[in-house]
């Protein structure tokens, strides 16, 4: 008898601010320097059951990774969980006064997953079914208050900072 199958019924995926600093620059200022940028969020990878049967986990992200369209972090891995501290520099070329948000963050995707037996003779019963959820690789930049993005993170992070 063959193993179970294993099928992803739901998955959704949003940006995550994981890590921003807001900063705020005259007309004509520059902000050049090492500085820390507070983590205010952590994503973490997983697979739960609602039942209590066993799962294979790399089995439900592989097809998790397919259903989304791009890879995905391991089981038990995390985002960063601490502050962490990069040299940034952004200037303000205008003749105004602007917010800016420097940010880290992720695309966290999360879903359904039911695992499949054969039933000798009678078809495939659902033996299994539970969540997962994980994220991509991690993107950082920095982004003006007021000012257009297509950007999801991006967005995001103005969003967080309340531009």
């Amino acid at each position: 008898m063959p193993g179970p199958v294993y099928n992803i019924t739901s998955a959704k995926s949003e940006p995550v601010v994981t890590h921003i600093k807001k900063i705020s620059l005259a007309p004509g200022g520059k902000y050049a320097q090492t500085t820390a940028i507070t983590k205010v969020n952590t994503v973490v990878a997983g697979v739960t059951a609602k039942t209590e049967a066993s799962f294979e986990a790399g089995a439900i992200f592989a097809k998790a990774q397919t259903k989304v369209g791009f890879d995905l972090k391991a089981e038990d891995t995390h985002t960063k969980t601490t502050a962490y501290t990069d040299y940034i520099e952004q200037s303000n070329s205008t003749r105004s006064h602007h917010t800016y948000a420097i940010y880290h963050g992720t695309t966290k995707v999360s879903g359904g997953w039911e695992q499949l037996r054969c039933k000798s003779g009678t078809g495939w019963t659902v033996t299994g079914k539970g969540t997962w959820k994980s994220w991509r690789v991690d993107d950082s930049g920095t982004t003006q208050c007021g000012l257009g993005t297509k950007d999801p993170l991006a967005l995001a992070a103005q969003h967080y900072i309340g531009c």
